[in-house]
């Protein structure tokens, strides 16, 4: 009887070690990386992306993964799935740490094609990201080539374990072209087109 209390103990100290969180840090190792993978469980594709373009990483490496505080036992975790041509694509999934839960984000989109707007939701998206915590807002800047001038600038504020489309400014590189000398390379100055003017 000693011995399966002592075996019992044993078992669900295992199961707790194993359900653990991750220590939550701003910027964490890829070994932290892994061990967020692993508790959050998202989904496999996006770190099979993620190796291709960093084949070479160590533990101790960064593990292109940022963590932003939003409210007390809310955050926002930033995670590179892969490191693209004109800017690097991510994931977002906000995490709370009391309930030790993850929820991966669908973003609204809004985008302007050959003068129609489109609406659409990604979880992952290719953009330059910028997140302001005075604001705890979310602004990503969506480049349509490398030298910049066209594209899609969206700001997003979050609440609870959800992403809400503030503003979108969007321009094309047919309209960045035919600006010339004159061409607005400053995405915060282009026409907003979200919500519709």
């Amino acid at each position: 009887m000693k011995y399966l209390i002592v075996l019992l103990v044993c078992c669900f100290s295992q199961v707790l070690a194993q359900r653990a969180a991750p220590e939550i840090t701003s910027n964490p190792s890829y070994a932290e990386r892994k061990d967020w993978q692993a508790f959050l469980d998202w989904p496999q594709k996006f770190e099979d992306s993620f190796v291709q373009t960093h084949p070479a990483l160590a533990d101790s490496d960064p593990g292109y993964m940022t963590t932003y505080s939003l409210e007390p036992d809310w955050y926002l975790l930033e995670i590179q799935t892969y490191a693209g041509a004109y800017q690097p694509a991510y994931i977002y999934i906000i995490y709370n740490e009391n309930w030790q839960e993850g929820f991966l984000l669908s973003f609204p989109q809004v985008s302007l094609v050959e003068g129609v707007i489109w609406l659409s939701s990604s979880l992952e998206i290719a953009s330059l990201s910028n997140f302001n915590p005075d604001t705890k807002t979310l602004t990503l800047y969506s480049r349509s080539r490398g030298a910049g001038g066209c594209g899609d600038l969206s700001t997003y504020r979050f609440e609870y374990e959800f992403a809400y489309l503030v503003e979108t400014r969007a321009q094309s590189c047919e309209e960045a072209d035919a600006q010339g000398e004159d061409m607005l390379l400053d995405p915060s100055h282009w026409p907003v087109i979200w919500p519709s003017p």
